[in-house]
């Protein structure tokens, strides 16, 4: 599943996202801006505009309607921008998710715990 915009430098890619359903939890992961990963209540939320600020980010929805957001590695921590519309699921807690560094192809397995 995943959702893009069509924009005329093919950066779409970066804002889509990919979910899956285990255990009875909603889980989405997606690029947002790095800066989003300490977003309170009354914090205002950082557009992200250039896939070289963002960091992928997972959210997890559960049975009773709640959600944690958190950041799946450290801002600055990597240059590998994923492309979350890109992915084969090998389980309902694994997958293979695209990755780009640099002009280099990248695939990784992304484990939900």
């Amino acid at each position: 599943m995943f959702i893009s915009i069509e924009l005329p430098d093919n950066r779409a890619k970066y804002w889509s996202y990919t979910s899956t359903m285990n255990d009875g939890d909603i889980y989405l992961v997606f690029n947002d801006h790095f800066k989003n990963a300490n977003d309170g209540e009354d914090d205002l939320s950082k557009p992200m505009v250039a896939p070289k600020k963002s960091v992928p980010f997972l959210v997890t929805i559960s049975q009773n309607g709640t959600f944690v957001k958190e950041a799946m590695v450290s801002s600055g921590d990597s240059e590998t921008y994923l492309v979350p519309q890109v992915t084969y699921p090998i389980s309902n807690s694994e997958f293979i998710i695209w990755g780009i560094y640099r002009k280099l192809n990248k695939f990784g397995l992304a484990k939900i715990k």
